[in-house]
């Protein structure tokens, strides 16, 4: 298992060895601190897939991932491609509705 991360206190979580029929595997992970005025510690939720990553799979895994939130949040992204595209725009407004800036 070439391929894992550890929350403290937690077990590891890993990816397995063996490739994906589209050669590997895309990991997509969001991340939020924790707040230091509640107890529970930090949110991680990934999200992986067999191929690549394309911009509606990102625009999916994103809605599932808004859907979690309990509180207003922002989502850093950079200049990728997928960031770019038009299904992931089209979708701020109402991800905004939802808390996420």
């Amino acid at each position: 298992m070439p391929y894992a991360w550890q929350l403290r206190g937690q077990p590891p979580v890993g990816l397995p060895a063996e490739r994906g029929a589209g050669g590997g595997y895309s990991v997509l992970g969001f991340w939020r601190p924790a707040d230091p005025h509640q107890t529970g510690g930090q949110a991680f939720h990934s999200v992986w897939s067999a191929s690549s990553f394309t911009a509606e799979l990102f625009a999916l895994a994103v809605d599932e991932w808004v859907a979690t939130l309990q509180q207003p949040t922002v989502l850093v992204l950079d200049n990728a491609l997928v960031h770019r595209a038009g299904c992931v725009q089209a979708k701020r407004a109402q991800e905004a509705a939802q808390g996420l800036t």
